[in-house]
């Protein structure tokens, strides 16, 4: 069996509502993701992080 994979976004962070955001991706505190921007899975966005319009993150990508 697979274990399921859930995404933690802290309650501070700022994400736009055209953002997708994978089931196993992690988003830190005060960290801005805006319009348009594609997010992979397994992404870790440390906090304080601001992904600008029309960014494409892959698999596995880290910001901090």
């Amino acid at each position: 069996m697979q274990a399921m994979e859930i995404s933690m976004i802290h309650p501070t962070a700022c994400i736009d509502a055209s953002v997708e955001v994978p089931s196993d991706c992690v988003i830190g505190a005060f960290s801005v993701i805006e319009r348009g921007v594609r997010l992979g899975r397994r992404g870790r966005i440390g906090e304080h992080v601001v992904i600008k319009t029309g960014t494409v993150c892959t698999l596995d990508v880290k910001f901090r």
